[in-house]
Formats: structure tokens, sequence, C-alpha cells
């Protein structure tokens, strides 16, 4: 009588969809960045083995993967696509966000980075109070009075929660923005402006801030009105002086406020708030 032995089935025909759904992102984030790089390509392997129809693209991946990491991670991923934006690698951010390739070189960059930032503050905390005065920094290592204001490393914001603490998002890197970190900045028109027009500039979704209320909304339109006076002050020829003190204003004093002088204005204008907090103005 002769036998009729079924082949084994591969493993791609075993339930691809269950497996990418019960996947477990935190493994990715576990380790180093070779780590990341490694765990990320059993990951793809899983995503390969879905049907056409629910495969998606690698850019849909890449930001599920985004929602799934840390704010404070995620601040590193920032700080890496930044950083090589300022050495000439223009569309790094775009590529980050839809090619493999270069969202595993950038984020393994940033694990290790983040990693050694971290083992970097937990030294420095074992320092002592007499020691960082040495240096002109306060027990916690921020610059005192007399200097410029301590700022986030990634948008250069006084105001952001990225300055003081690295595990919390930056205002204008973060992939989202909380509601209740929303309600504190729409409370504050400067920083606000500063925000908004950042994220902007830099491709960020718009903050889905709550409905102001009429104090609130007061407060910007003093702000807007403000603001248009000083950049209606620079188009007609007037002293227009940014906040940024020793910033020269543009050659043509004649002409239309430029998006340049719009952003020192706004960053001029949370400095001010920011010194009016410091000393009790």
């Amino acid at each position: 009588m002769a036998s009729f032995i079924m082949p084994m089935q591969q493993q791609r025909d075993v339930d691809p969809e269950g497996a990418v759904a019960r996947y477990d992102y935190s493994k990715l984030m576990a380790g180093t960045g070779t780590d990341f790089h490694s765990e990320l390509l059993n990951f793809k392997e899983k995503v390969a083995r879905l049907p056409k129809g629910v495969r998606a693209d690698p850019a849909y991946w890449i930001n599920r993967i985004k929602e799934k990491t840390s704010d404070g991670q995620l601040a590193a991923f920032e700080r890496e696509v930044k950083s090589e934006e300022k050495s000439g690698n223009g569309g790094v951010q775009h590529d980050a966000d839809h090619e493999w390739i270069t969202f595993s070189r950038v984020m393994s960059k940033a694990i290790d980075t983040q990693r050694k930032r971290n083992a970097k503050s937990a030294a420095e905390q074992q320092m002592t109070p007499y020691g960082l005065a040495a240096h002109g920094l306060g027990a916690g290592g921020r610059q005192q009075q007399g200097g410029r204001p301590p700022a986030c490393d990634l948008c250069d914001g006084f105001k952001c929660p990225h300055e003081s603490d690295a595990n919390s998002p930056c205002d204008v890197y973060a992939f989202s923005v909380s509601q209740h970190r929303a309600k504190e900045i729409i409370d504050d028109p400067p920083l606000k402006a500063f925000v908004d027009r950042n994220r902007k500039r830099y491709g960020k979704a718009p903050i889905n801030y709550p409905q102001p209320t009429e104090q609130q909304k007061q407060k910007m339109e003093q702000y807007d009105a403000h603001r248009e006076t000083l950049l209606a002050a620079k188009g007609k020829g007037g002293k227009g002086e940014s906040a940024q003190a020793g910033r020269p204003l543009a050659a043509n004093a004649h002409s239309e406020p430029s998006k340049e002088y719009e952003q020192q204005l706004d960053e001029g204008l949370e400095r001010l708030e920011k010194l009016r907090e410091q000393f009790g103005m």
C-alpha cells in the first residue's frame, strides 16, 4: 500500500496576522542599537508573511513602531535626525519615516546615544553641589542667573519640558502632545506661537488643542496685536527691534518682515515671558 506524507507547512502559512497582532513592540527597545537592528529584522520578517492586501508599506509600520516607543526615546531619535540635517543630510527626515534601512540606522544610533546619555545623567547626579558651583552651576546642574537661560537641545525653547527632563517629549519634535500639555501651551500665547510655527516648519502634525476659554482668547488676541505692531514697525522702517539682543535686522528696512524675523520675534517674546516669570515681573 502506497503511503503519502503531507509536507510540512511553511511558517508563512500559519496565522501571520495573529503573529503581528501579538507582537511585543517593547522588545525592539529593550537592548542596544545592535539588538534593535536584529529585532527589527525579525519584525520585518513577520510583516513580510502578511497577505499583500494587509501588508501595508514601510511608512505605516515605522509609524506604528514610533507610536509604541517611549517619549524619551522618540526625542533621542529626533535629535539624531536633527543632527544629520545639520550635517547636510537634508532628506534624512523623509527617509527615516519611509525607509527601513534609514529608520533602522537612525534609531539604532539614537538608542545607543540615549543609553550613554542616561548613564551620564546618573553619574552627574553623584556630583556634589560644591563641585557644580565651582563651574558656575547650581545644585541641579542648570545655568544660574546672569547667562543664557537653559533651553531644549531639540527646539531651543525655554519652556519645553524636554529642557529639564530628557525623557519628556519635546513640544516641537514630539510625535504627539498630551492634552495636559496642550492646555499649558494654549494658555501661553508666545509659547503657542513658537511651538505651532516650528511644528509646521519641521513637518510635524498640528497640536489638537482644547477649546480656548474667553480669557485665553483675550490673551491670544492681545499677543497677536502686540506681535503685529512689532512686525508693522519692522516693515515700515521703524526700530522693530528683535527681543533677541544683539542680532541685526534685515538690510532692507522697508521690505516685508521675513520668516526668520518672525521666528526671532516669537523666540524673543518667549524669552521675555520667561524672564518675567523668573524675576516676578
